[in-house]
């Protein structure tokens, strides 16, 4: 995502953006989203608190 965001600053324009998943399904990506600045430290972050939420789950 942050190649995406990357592009955006260098001057290119996404009018359309997917990704796939495991099974081979596309789901689309709103291009609001993608604004010029990095979201990779968010994502992650993002990943951790929701990897935290399902180990809590479990016990």
């Amino acid at each position: 995502m942050d190649i995406l965001n990357d592009l955006l600053l260098a001057g290119f324009q996404l009018y359309h953006i997917f990704m796939l998943d495991d099974d081979g399904r596309r789901f689309e990506l709103p291009l609001e989203a993608f604004d010029g600045r990095p979201i990779g430290v968010h994502m992650r972050t993002l990943e951790l608190e929701y990897q935290q939420i399902l180990s809590a789950e479990r016990l």
